[in-house]
């Protein structure tokens, strides 16, 4: 089993799972850090997640889902 095993076929960016969810980068960063979510090396400077793993996370008494921290 490599470590490759357990990744998510559904990887992207920070960036951009933040856009798909509706929520700031730096709240899926606060997730991240705080090992509610996580992420996945690819080479050197890839920092990919997983938008429906981080959806999952998330319940229907969660304040901000879907996209309450952000202000347009």
């Amino acid at each position: 089993m490599t470590e490759n095993d357990n990744i998510p076929s559904d990887l992207c960016t920070i960036q951009r799972a933040a856009e798909l969810l509706g929520v700031s980068q730096s709240y899926l960063k606060k997730l991240i850090r705080e090992g509610k979510a996580a992420k996945f090396k690819l080479g050197a400077k890839r920092t990919l997640v997983s938008p429906n793993q981080i959806r999952m996370l998330s319940t229907p008494q969660s304040s901000w889902w879907p996209g309450t921290l952000v202000n347009y």
